[in-house]
């Protein structure tokens, strides 16, 4: 009973685990599987199917164990869960393991020390991948790469080398002359998932 309580089971003890939502079936494999106090436990995209809060509630579960000294080897997807919960984090793509290192480690690696991502209306005169390219030759910008987004202007993603609020402005500039439009900015910094773009080449599937 302690590790249903532990995984806010408890009161659910009694019931068929058929009638469980997915968020509890989800906590109670990672219950079972802790069952003989194992020193290390493999989990496979912990947090698939589950809402924010509990995803939160299983990433909390995760880090006790691991401050109670039993090792987790996951595997994911959500380039957030990774950085939130690995002490390392290996990249893989096609059966190769790409990197291994901390997340920060990984992140410093990347070329351009700030990331920009803009929104541009190209519009019938230019395309995307023109926009790209021209952006690309900007001084200070290391790369430019499209963002996958549902409908609405393109979204590309630049790693630059300085102060990304300093780049708005000649990128704005810059496409007008193209017959295109900075629809919309935000300033962000680097993440896993411009590590796993950056290693692989494409976005993540």
């Amino acid at each position: 009973m302690s590790l249903l309580g532990q995984f806010g089971l408890a009161d659910r003890a009694k019931e068929k685990v058929d009638r469980y939502s997915g968020g509890m079936a989800q906590r109670l494999l990672i219950a079972r599987a802790l069952m003989h106090a194992p020193d290390v436990l493999f989990l496979d995209e912990p947090s698939t199917g589950l809402d924010p809060a509990m995803r939160l509630f299983v990433w909390d579960r995760i880090r006790e164990l691991r401050t109670s000294g039993t090792t987790v080897v996951l595997t994911t997807h959500d380039m957030d869960e990774a950085a939130a919960l690995a002490d390392r984090v290996g990249i893989m793509d096609r059966g190769q393991l790409l990197a291994l290192d901390t997340p920060a480690a990984l992140i410093s690696q990347l070329p351009g020390e700030r990331t920009l991502d803009v929104r541009v209306e190209t519009g019938d005169v230019v395309s995307e991948q023109e926009c790209a390219a021209a952006i690309g030759q900007l001084a200070g910008v290391e790369r430019v790469e499209p963002v996958a987004d549902a409908g609405g202007p393109s979204r590309l993603r630049l790693s630059v080398d300085g102060e990304a609020a300093t780049f708005v402005a000649p990128v704005a500039q810059l496409l007008v002359p193209l017959g295109a439009r900075l629809a919309g900015v935000s300033l962000g910094e680097p993440s896993l998932e411009d590590v796993f773009i950056h290693l692989t080449g494409r976005a993540l599937r």
